[in-house]
């Protein structure tokens, strides 16, 4: 999976160890309500949120602002295709690729491992990489696909995924996501 982001980035003629460095260089975030000059700031702020809602679930989503990362994937990866299944942390990107892209161009698909499918078809006919946005609950779903379409070894298609992360450590949420949120990093590979 790893592999198939870097030959995203390589495709579109980026190169990421640059990227890498000019984003801890500025380290600043930009969310869809608030403006952090740092990550720390920004987790320092919705831990103290969290707190204010004691024992429910995550209330407060900061994530990055949708428009902005929409012109970023499009302009620095050439993505012009979105399909997935909704996640409610992804909701605000979801809403706005929906309200923002035609529907030829954005496929809500009935699970992930369809997702993953649908964006080999397009790269294999558009010569473009595809977003495949899931919730990390759904990466089960989707190892089948990625390794009999777009791993190295076969086919090498790329495709950018965004995936939505339940069970964040550190942050509360439903008891379902607690095993979950905490493997997903070992599911990716670190």
């Amino acid at each position: 999976m790893k592999r198939n982001i870097f030959s995203l980035f390589r495709h579109a003629k980026i190169n990421l160890s640059n990227l890498c460095n000019k984003q801890q260089q500025q380290r600043s975030i930009r969310t869809s309500t608030y403006n952090f000059a740092s990550v720390e700031e920004q987790v320092k702020e919705q831990q103290k949120r969290n707190e204010e809602v004691q024992d429910m679930p995550e209330l407060v989503r900061d994530f990055l602002d949708p428009a902005e990362f929409y012109r970023q994937v499009k302009n620095i990866c050439g993505i012009n295709f979105f399909c997935g299944v909704p996640d409610s942390l992804l909701k605000d990107f979801c809403a706005y690729i929906t309200a923002n892209v035609p529907s030829s161009h954005h496929i809500i698909t009935v699970n992930e491992g369809s997702a993953i499918g649908l964006a080999c078809g397009s790269y294999m006919g558009t010569g473009q990489p595809s977003l495949v946005y899931l919730q990390n609950s759904g990466l089960g779903n989707i190892v089948n696909p990625i390794m009999s379409l777009a791993a190295p070894g076969v086919y090498s298609l790329p495709m950018l995924l965004l995936i939505g992360w339940r069970g964040e450590p550190g942050k509360r949420d439903e008891p379902q996501h607690r095993i979950q949120g905490p493997a997903t990093p070992g599911i990716l590979g670190k």
